[in-house]
C-alpha cells in the first residue's frame, strides 16, 4: 500500500523544452516549518542544473523511509547520524545546515543531561531522534512518538517530565515558562539524494546553497 502524501508542486511555469525526467521529487518535512526558508534556495540551485522540484510534504522520519525505499529522489535535509554508509542515498556535505538537540524539562528548576542517566526515568523522543539516542549511553529509557501534538500534550499532562526535541520543534511547542531547555548536541544536517543519481550527486557536490537577498520595497 502506498503512503498517502501531500504533494506541493513548485515552479509550475516550467519551460516546455525541459524534459519530464528533469523533475525530481524531494521530501519537505511538514513538521519543520522553519525549513520553508530553504525552498527558494533549493529551487534556484536545481534550476541551475535544469531540474524542477516536486515537493512531497511528510514527516521527516517518514521521509527517510520513503527515500530509503526509492519512492522519492531526495530529502531536503537528513541527519548526520543516519548510517549513510549502508543507506541507498548520499549525503551532500556541501549542502548543509546546523541543528541542535535539546533536553526539555517540565517544571524543573535545574535542567541538565543528568536526568537522562537516572535509572527508571522515561523520556519522550521523536522517532527521528533514535539516530542520536542510539549513540548515547543513557540509562533513562526513551518513549518514541511521531505526532508532535500528542508529544506536547503528554508533557503538559505531566505524563513525562523530560523530552528530547530538535531546534525546530522547540520554539513552536515548548517556548513557555512551564518548560526549560538544555542543549545536548549541535550537529549537521545534509541534503540527501538517492545513490543512483550519480550525475546529479556529482554536480550538487560542487555547489552551495545560494543566499537569497529579500526583495526591497520602493
Amino acid at each position: 500500500m502506498s503512503v498517502s502524501m501531500m504533494v506541493v508542486m513548485c515552479s509550475q511555469a516550467a519551460q516546455p523544452s525541459i524534459p519530464a525526467q528533469s523533475t525530481v521529487r524531494l521530501i519537505l518535512p511538514h513538521d519543520q516549518d522553519t525549513e520553508l526558508r530553504f525552498i527558494p534556495r533549493f529551487e534556484a540551485l536545481y534550476q541551475q542544473l535544469d531540474y524542477q522540484i516536486e515537493w512531497v510534504s511528510i514527516p521527516l522520519e517518514r521521509g527517510v523511509i520513503e527515500l530509503t525505499k526509492g519512492n522519492v529522489d531526495g530529502l531536503m535535509f537528513a541527519p548526520e547520524m543516519q548510517p549513510s554508509e549502508t543507506a541507498p542515498y548520499v549525503l551532500i556535505r556541501s549542502l548543509a545546515t546546523e541543528k541542535s538537540i535539546y533536553l526539555i524539562c517540565f517544571r524543573q528548576e535545574v535542567c541538565s543531561d543528568t536526568a537522562l542517566f537516572e535509572p527508571g526515568t522515561h523520556f519522550l523522543a521523536p522517532t527521528i531522534a533514535d539516530f542520536f539516542i542510539r549513540k548515547q549511553q543513557y540509562t533513562a529509557r526513551p518513549y518514541y512518538i511521531e505526532e508532535l501534538s500528542t508529544y506536547h500534550s503528554l508533557m503538559l499532562k505531566g505524563r513525562f517530565r523530560f523530552a528530547i526535541a530538535d531546534g525546530v520543534t522547540l520554539p513552536s511547542l515548548f517556548n513557555t515558562p512551564e518548560f526549560s531547555a538544555y542543549t545536548l548536541q549541535t550537529y549537521a544536517y545534509f541534503h540527501a539524494v538517492r545513490s543512483n543519481h550519480t550525475e546529479l550527486i556529482e554536480a550538487l557536490s560542487k555547489m552551495t546553497l545560494p543566499t537569497l537577498v529579500p526583495a526591497t520595497t520602493q
